[in-house]
């Protein structure tokens, strides 16, 4: 079974945005593997004398042989190799302070594969950030044992014991693809991407002239983050459900020593819309938060009908008229959708939020805002109790 590498270069015009001497640079990271393949590179590398369309049938052919370090590098290289992907390339080595001369090349693909042979983790962390910032829809998960210990950061030892079980989980016990945990802490915040081999599909490649069917690993992104105001983990996982419940066991062990911390409730109340006039909701409590408006909801009737109301005229309508935007003879209300604009925007962004533990945001980046005005208007529980600064600081346990 080979890794998902239908992003890699399949000519040899696209290895030419590579440096020669930066090409041989990466192959060479694998020598063993390439030197099967391939031969062995010319000492002094340039256009001419590079075997471009070998390289490029090695990227293709891919077997059991392959280390899948190597095709994994390939495609975080490709995927950070857009204008967008060397800002965000750019600014993770401010954070990181890693000076953009050490990493710089002639084309966007050049500096992603200098950055690929730096040590440490600045091109996986900089293509996690991206991917995090990219997810929309989140199950929350709240504390079930009452207090909250107060927030340390998890070690270095304790994210490669959780990414090992999580290989083994994913993998089996002799994975071709090893999973990641890359942690990103902020003031509210700790998020974690967990990077790993998503479920195999079956797709058509070419070997030489020859189209064939192969099963491929695409790659896999989850995302998990901790509140440390409120207390609550919400999960973002293209796993199934199960998945996402092995999830809430690992962080509870990881963050308090407790896989049974989190449990899954009653946070998101969409039903106060029913009983509230619009004009009675907090709109600008916010500085950062221009305007929001109700934009949706979505009701059950007896018998079980389901009726969606997504007309933003219509609805505020009813609330000029003092009508009630959802009849008293509803059973349940499913959901509310907002829309909300940022101070300095002119587009507007949409979050969605359904009875239990469901939300979906138009980007994650603005989370913590939008949770703070839901909370304010009652639409989201308050969250958990939190440790209080002076008591004695919780200490996590290392994962072995």
């Amino acid at each position: 079974m080979s890794v998902d590498n239908r992003k890699c270069f399949e000519s040899a015009e696209s290895l030419k945005r590579f440096e020669p001497e930066t090409l041989c640079r990466f192959l060479n990271r694998y020598s063993g593997y390439v030197a099967a393949r391939l031969g062995a590179l010319p000492d002094v590398s340039t256009e001419k004398n590079m075997p471009y369309d070998k390289i490029a049938a090695m990227f293709i052919d891919t077997g059991e042989d392959t280390p899948g370090e190597f095709l994994e590098k390939m495609v975080l290289i490709i995927e950070m190799a857009t204008p967008g992907g060397h800002q965000k390339l750019l600014e993770e080595a401010d954070r990181l302070g890693v000076p953009y001369s050490d990493f710089h090349g002639k084309t966007f693909h050049d500096t992603a594969m200098q950055a690929a042979l730096l040590p440490g983790d600045l091109l996986d962390r900089a293509h996690s950030r991206v991917v995090i910032f990219k997810k929309r829809c989140f199950t929350y998960f709240m504390p079930d044992r009452g207090v909250m210990p107060a927030f340390v950061l998890p070690s270095a030892a304790a994210l490669d014991g959780l990414a090992s079980h999580l290989t083994t989980l994913f993998h089996g016990s002799a994975p071709k693809i090893r999973a990641k945990v890359i942690l990103f802490d902020f003031p509210n915040e700790a998020w974690f991407v967990v990077r790993h081999g998503g479920q195999p599909i079956r797709l058509g490649v070419y070997e030489g002239e020859d189209a064939v069917s192969k099963f491929l690993v695409p790659e896999a992104y989850d995302g998990i983050v901790f509140n440390k105001v409120h207390g609550e983990l919400r999960v973002n996982s293209k796993e199934d459900r199960v998945m996402q419940y092995l999830y809430v066991s690992m962080f509870g062990e990881l963050l308090t020593g407790d896989e049974e911390f989190f449990g899954r409730g009653t946070v998101f109340h969409p039903e106060v819309v029913a009983t509230m006039r619009l004009d009675t909701l907090v709109w600008n409590d916010n500085k950062k938060i221009d305007s929001i408006r109700l934009s949706g909801v979505g009701y059950q009737m007896p018998g079980g009908g389901i009726i969606k109301r997504n007309d933003p005229k219509c609805l505020l309508r009813e609330n000029e008229g003092g009508l009630r935007l959802i009849p008293e003879k509803a059973e349940k209300v499913l959901y509310a959708e907002f829309k909300f604009r940022m101070l300095g925007d002119k587009r507007e962004r949409s979050v969605r939020v359904e009875a239990g533990c469901d939300a979906t945001y138009l980007r994650d980046s603005d989370v913590v805002l939008i949770e703070q005005w839901l909370r304010n208007n009652r639409l989201m529980c308050a969250g958990a109790v939190l440790a209080a600064r002076e008591e004695p600081e919780f200490r996590l346990k290392v994962a072995v």
